[in-house]
Parts: C-alpha cells; structure tokens; sequence
C-alpha cells in the first residue's frame, strides 16, 4: 500500500504509522504522545480495523472513566466481544470497590487475560483524561509483569503519569511522538487533492510543513481556509497551534453566512450536537441539514459514531468555539443552558440536562430537575447514576430536600451502603424535626425508610413487629404501599412463608406496574420466581421467566433481574451451558448497586456450572470472591448458600483436607456437636442449608447415622412448610444415606414411592446436583425395572444420572496458581514470613496477604497450615 491509496473519506492512510503500530507487538507498551489534532485516534482507528492488526480491543476514554467500576466494566465488556473466554471470575467490577492493592487489581486482570488462550493488544485513546490514581497505580504493576500474550497502545496529548522509566531502559517502550506523526510533502500533496484542491504547487506545500511543522490539523485549516479565501491566504499564513486555530477563526469563520457562524459558536457548549438540539436551544430552523453539509465538508465536524444525526466538534475547534461565544456573547451563556436543559428533559436525558441545568446557575431549576431524575433513574434501577450525582453533591442540603432523600436512602440500602444509608436517614430526620415533628406525610415516609434499611442490613435478623403491619396498613393510598408490600414479601421469603410471599409479591407487582416503577417490578418477579421454585412450580417458573426475559431490553438494568431468574430457569433444565454463558455476560455487569440477591444467584450458579465443566479451582475461586462481597454485611442466609455449596464441591471431590477445611471455616463440627439439628425448631432457611452442609461433612467422614439423623429432622419441618423444592433434596439425600441399609429391590422401592410423592418432574437439575449419588439410584432403580425412567427424561438429565469421576481437587497447585502466586506458594511452603514473602519479591504486605487469600481460596484452604498439608497430600 501506498502513500496515495484512497479510502472513503478525506482521512490519510499512512502506511509507515501503520506499520509502527505492527511493531507494537513487540513492545509492552506503545505511547502515541502528540498534542490534539495530529491524527493519533484516527491512525489507531484505521489500524485497529485494517486485515493485519492483531485482535484489538479500543477504548477512548472520557471524564466518566475515573470511575474505576465504570471504567473496568467497560474494558471487561469490550475485550468479552474480542475474546469470549476471558475469565470475568477472576476479573470484574468488584474487584475495584473491595480495596484491593493496585498490585492485585494487575494480577487479577493479567490472569483474566491469559485465561483467553489469545494474543490482544489493548488500545487506550485519549489517555490523558485518566487521573484515577488507583487506576494509574494498577496499569503500573500491569506494565511491571505483563503477560506474554498482551501488549499495551495508550494515545495521550500530555506524557501519562506512569513510570516509564524502566520499560524504556529495557527496551519494552516504543514511543510515536509529534515528529514521528508529522505529515510528509507526499500526504500533504494527497491531502490536497482530497480536499478538492488538486493545484496547490510544491512550494506552497513546502511552506505550509514549514510553517505547521507537519500538524495535520494545521494543514486542514490552512488548505481549508484557502478553498474558501483562495491561494493568496497561504502566503501569509503562519504561527503555530494556537495562532493557526484563531487564524482559521478568523479566516474561514468570518468568512461563513452569520446563520452558520452563530450555529457554530453557540453551539459550543454542547459535547455532541443534532439538528433538533441546535434548533431548540439556538430558536432557529434548518440545523440538521447545516451539519450535514459542514460535516460532509470536513469543516472539523465529525458524526458521532452509531448515533446517527449526531455530530461533535474537533476538540480544538470546540475549544475556539467556546472561547469565541465568552468575549462576543457572555450574556447569552445562561439562556443557552437552560433551554439546552430543557430539550435534554423533554429527551429523557436527566443526566445531561442537570449538568446544563447547573451551568445555568438556576439554583431552582436544578432541584427541581434533580427530584425528577433520583425518581426516573429509581424506577429504571439505575442506582449508579444516583449515587455518582449523590457524591458530586456531598454535604449539600438539596440532598435532604424531601422529594431527593427518599430514593437515595433507598439507594444506598439496597447497594449495601448501610452505614452512609443510616447517617443520611438520621441528618434527614435532625432536618425536618427542626421546628417540631416532621409535617405531612413525611413521618410516614421515615418510618418506611427506617424499616427498609433495617430488613437489608440485618437480613433474617429482622424482627416483625406490629408497626410493619401499621406502615402497610397507614400506606394504602400512598406511592409506598407497593415497596412496603414487596418489603414484607421478601421478609416472609426469607422465612419460607410461601403463600404469604406470593400474595404479597404479586398485588405489588401489579402496584408498581401501575406506578411505571419496572425495575421494581422486575424485582419482585425474581421474588415471584424464588418463591414458586421453593414450592416446585418449576413450569410456572419456566413459563413467566422466559417471556419476561425476551420482553426486557438487553442493556436496561431490569435485564439483570430478569437475567437471573433466566440462569435458575436455564440450571434446574440442565441448560447448563446457557446458564453458564448467561452468568458470564452477567458479572461484569454486577456491581455494588446490584441487589444481594442477584449477586448471590450469580455467583453460586457460576461456580455450580464451573466445578460441573472439571474447573474446581475457578469454582472456588469465584466461592471465595462471593464471600468477600458478603463479608460486610450480615448475611447468614446468603452465608449458608456459601457453606453447602462449599461442602458440596469438597465432598464430591474425594479431597479430605478441602473437605475439613471448609467444615471449620464455616463452623459445621462445633453445630454438629452442639446438637444444633438435633431436634426440630422454626425454620429457616440458614439452619436448613447448613444442616445440608453437615449432612455433606458427615458422609465424608462416613457418619452415616448422625447425617441420616439430621436429614429426618429437617424433612420434619419443611414438609408441614410447604417448601417442596427443598423437602425434595433433602428426601433424595435420605434415599443416598440410608441406602447401604437396603438391597437393590428395596433402595428401589423406596425411591419410586418418594419420587412418586412429589412427582418426577420436581427431581430437576438441583436436586440431582444436590444430593450428590441419588443419580445413580434412579437409574438402578430404572435399570432393575421398578421405576422405569420416560426417556425424555434421560435424555435431559443424561450426565447428572451418569456422572463421571469425581472432580479431582487434588491437583498440582501449580496448575491452578498464576506465575506470581506459584511464587509466593513456593515461599510460603519454604517457611517464610509474610514479611519475607514480600521482601523476596518486591511487593508490599498488603498485595502479599491478599495473593495469599487467593492461594488460599484456589487450593480449598484457610490458612497456611492448611496450605502445606495439602501440598504433602499431593506429593504423596
């Protein structure tokens, strides 16, 4: 390819450049350094998309990404396009809100990204927006130890706050800077031509390099201010970047009809452009067809990608611009953002119109957008953007303004910020008992407040006392009614009272519906859903589940709750592998604001279908992560999800030591003793799963009577309870337990009658999973013809009733630790300190410790004795 080859624009193909960016690969870093306008975003775009770039995953950044969750969240969704396998169980948003060194974030990511089995090169433009200093810090340990298969191209106008000193004293750093971007007399010449001006002499051209020094933005100016103004303007054309910018102010804009050049400049204030936001806001006509005219000219205005009829200024065009609208127009500043504000309300943008809405300096206005958009993005769930406007408002009293405290209490509750939930409810409280109690309806409002945040932070610990009901009951004609009916019905799913659940659930499905609230509504669906899988109506929950997925937009945050309930509905139909990319589509998108719920499901799905695919250690791995999430909060209900399934995994594994590890950990040998199942008691669902968990721990140490005896006693309580699905399991873990006491004919007999009981279709993927050897007993009891199984049936569950060898844990640990955590094991089973540890390898203690809890949590161990037992067990 050549310097003159065309492409479908007036863009330059610059085939030397390209060819830099090839060598990238053999760099740990590229760093495109040059200010605006030298064509580094459009060079990296032309690479990225041609047939030689390697697997490429691009982000430009902007502002927003100094959020970390925003910024992390977008890098894992980009390179998941590029290459699916990468492990978000090892790399997600979480990782950045749970106070993990920098160090651990790189290593986190790093694993995640070998985990692909691809070579990508990751581009970052417009780097220079990037300040986050925990970001910069984690892309420092990247760049320290980068695996092998990735490879680094940031562009930035400013030299990045990194340490590149090193990287280029070993020679991993390869620079392209201003010179090396400078455009030559043959692109000048193409350039020309491009343009519409073929005629341009040699001199011409080599006077204007001269004069800009190869800025490619420079040479647009110039060429396009002599199409306008002619060839006489070129000779007395100089200055550098800034005084070709005014000079192309001065020439080209003064030059334009007064229409256009008041679009252009009042305009400015606006990070994207349409024709109806211009026509609204500048109260004029025809604006769409100006900027499709503009922007076919190449008058610096670029069409914003995949928002068609959208366009955005060159950054130094809209830097001028605005520049030009403060000295001639100051006055109209104000008005400009206000009816800027205005269209984006009408638009539904909340977000962009408060920040117009703030640049107006109407302090009224403001409030009044800021009310409409806490209860907006309520409704849709978008918790994020209420608490990212929550924060640039801290200390402010619009946040204890009546119509704005509610939801952002609500907010921080459900995303598990107890503490700034509680402080908040008690400043809003002080605020409004000022001058006596608080007026109108708003005891109300802060009763609701109080007990909501009571339920979620003490979770099964709640106690329902007579004002619970006296809320529901004060409610009935208030917008609260629907969230206290869904508060009661999640307390009594937390209890098992089924029925209860449901009624309640479903008239505040029907209530939130009314009040457009669909994240809410989609919210007690998933509580619906929970509620008729513990009651085995699994083809309800089938049924209504799937036609709520498909009817949900893919990106709403609604989706996540349907999503859910979709990976339970996909698991109990043994559509393992649906479940299992379902759930990898997920994670990334979890976050602090998603619901304990959610992130429970997720999780403990994830790891159930990881450890079915023979990854035992990325199951545990995403186990400890769970546990990590929870650890803030009280959660025994959610912990004892944790438990079984840990016990779950370590038992069918064959491996003691994971075995009695995880018992300890989660206390099973002290309940058992301490006779905790020894006698029926109300139920709940942390004593049941637990005490599956020390059925588990029991059968691993062959004390087979003592688990037959806890299994009896919880059947006990849960059957009068009406929670099928779990009187199911535990039924089915009896047959297992008691069945050495039986010949092949009884074990049969027995089984055909429980199954016969509740009936086949509820013996689904979790009860299988569950009680770990009642597979086999179903197709003895078909195979000897006492409960002949339908084919379908077999057919659907094949690999759960014939399963194959126990998932080994027991392997080499160096097949499941990274290279820096092989390291650091190596130490570790030398006898040195945490300390040692992290002199002999030049990280701090605090990434040491928390490489330590990884190793920990790959090997199915607690602590460091654990640790080097397990690695005797191998060895021997």
């Amino acid at each position: 390819m050549t310097t003159t080859e065309t492409c479908s624009d007036s863009r330059l193909l610059r085939p030397h450049l390209q060819e830099r960016l090839q060598q990238s690969q053999h760099y740990a870093l590229t760093l495109l350094l040059a200010p605006a306008g030298c064509g580094k975003s459009t060079l990296l775009q032309q690479w990225a998309t041609s047939p030689t770039a390697p697997d490429t995953v691009l982000l430009s950044l902007t502002e927003e990404d100094n959020d970390q969750v925003r910024l992390f969240n977008r890098l894992a969704d980009a390179i998941r396009r590029i290459a699916p396998a990468f492990d978000t169980t090892r790399f997600n948003p979480f990782d950045s809100r749970t106070g993990l060194p920098p160090a651990a974030t790189a290593d986190a990511f790093a694993d995640a990204v070998r985990s692909t089995g691809q070579h990508l090169t990751l581009i970052i433009d417009e780097f220079q927006n990037l300040r986050n200093s925990r970001v910069l810090q984690a892309l420092d340990c990247l760049l320290e130890d980068p695996p092998a298969a990735l490879h680094l191209i940031f562009a930035s106008r400013t030299l990045p706050r990194l340490r590149l000193g090193k990287l280029r004293l070993d020679g991993r750093l390869q620079t392209i800077d201003q010179q090396a971007l400078q455009v030559t007399a043959a692109e000048a010449a193409e350039l020309c031509r491009r343009l519409g001006d073929p005629n341009l002499t040699a001199a011409a051209v080599d006077q204007l390099l001269a004069v800009t020094e190869g800025w490619m933005a420079g040479l647009r100016l110039a060429l396009l201010a002599a199409s306008r103004t002619g060839l006489e303007a070129i000779a007395c054309f100089n200055g550098r970047q800034p005084e070709v910018v005014d000079y192309f102010g001065d020439v080209v804009f003064r030059g334009l009809p007064e229409e256009q050049r008041e679009l252009f400049v009042q305009s400015a204030l606006f990070d994207q452009i349409s024709g109806p936001l211009c026509d609204h806001t500048l109260q004029r006509t025809g604006s769409a067809l100006t900027l499709e005219r503009v922007a076919a000219h190449q008058l610096f205005v670029i069409p914003v990608e995949n928002r068609p009829g959208w366009y955005r200024y060159h950054t130094l065009l809209r830097d001028f611009l605005a520049s030009r609208l403060a000295v001639e127009s100051p006055d109209i500043i104000s008005g400009l953002h206000r009816r800027a504000a205005d269209y984006f309300q009408r638009q539904g943008d909340l977000d962009r119109a408060l920040r117009h809405t703030r640049d107006s300096g109407d302090s009224g206005l403001f409030a009044t957008i800021l009310a409409e958009a806490f209860n907006t993005w309520g409704k849709e769930g978008s918790f994020y953007r209420i608490l990212q406007w929550a924060d640039e408002l801290a200390g402010s009293n619009l946040l204890l303004r009546p119509e704005i405290a509610p939801p952002l209490i609500c907010t921080l509750t459900l995303s598990r910020q107890f503490h700034r939930a509680g402080c908040l409810l008690e400043v809003f409280r002080r605020h409004h008992s000022a001058d006596g109690e608080p007026q109108g309806d708003l005891p109300l409002v802060i009763r609701f407040l109080e007990l909501h945040l009571e339920l979620f932070q003490h979770d099964t610990d709640f106690l329902v006392r007579d004002d619970l009901q006296h809320l529901l009951l004060q409610s009935q004609d208030h917008y609260l009614h629907a969230f206290t009916l869904c508060m009661v019905a999640y307390h009594h799913l937390q209890h098992a009272r089924l029925d209860l659940a449901l009624r309640h659930a479903l008239q505040a499905r029907e209530e939130f519906l009314h009040q457009g609230h669909r994240f809410m509504a989609a919210y007690v669906d998933l509580i619906i859903a929970l509620c008729n899988r513990t009651m085995g109506r699994l083809d309800i929950v089938h049924r209504d589940v799937q036609k709520a997925f498909e009817d949900t937009p893919p990106r709403s945050p609604a989706r996540i709750l349907r999503s859910t309930a979709m990976i339970v509905a996909f698991y109990e139909q043994n559509r393992l592998d649906d479940a299992h990319d379902l759930c990898a589509d997920l994670l990334p998108r979890l976050n602090a604001t998603s619901a304990t719920e959610v992130i429970s499901t997720v999780y403990l799905t994830h790891a159930r279908t990881l450890f079915q695919q023979g990854k035992p250690d990325r199951a545990r791995h995403l186990i400890g992560k769970l546990q990590g999430i929870l650890r803030p909060g009280n959660y025994d209900r959610f912990d004892s999800h944790l438990a079984a399934e840990s016990l779950r995994q370590a038992f069918i594994s064959g491996d003691r030591v994971l075995v009695e590890s995880a018992a300890r950990q989660f206390g099973i040998p002290e309940e058992v003793s301490a006779g905790t199942w020894d006698r029926q008691r109300p139920y709940t669902e942390s004593w049941e799963r637990l005490g599956l968990a020390a059925v588990y721990w029991l059968q691993a140490n062959r004390r087979l009577d003592t688990a037959e005896r806890i299994l009896r006693v919880l059947i006990r309580e849960v059957e009068p309870a009406g929670i099928i699905s779990r009187a199911v399991v535990l039924e089915a873990n009896l047959l297992v337990v008691t069945a050495r006491k039986h010949d092949r004919l009884a074990r049969s007999q027995a089984l055909r009658r429980t199954v016969m009981a509740y009936g086949l279709m509820r013996f689904s993927r979790s009860v299988l999973d569950e009680a770990p050897g009642f597979g086999s007993l179903l197709m003895e009891a078909d195979r000897c013809g006492v409960f002949p199984l339908p084919t379908e049936y077999i057919d659907v569950f094949r690999d759960a009733l014939e399963p194959t060898a126990a998932h080994s844990s027991a392997a080499d640990p160096t097949t499941l630790l990274t290279d820096k955590e092989q390291e650091i094991y190596h130490h570790l089973l030398a006898g040195l300190s945490n300390n040692d540890i992290s002199i002999r390898t030049g990280i701090t203690i605090a990434t040491t410790k928390w490489h330590l809890k990884n190793i920990y949590s790959k090997l199915g161990v607690s602590n460091r004795t654990e640790a080097v037992l397990r690695h005797r067990t191998v060895a021997r």
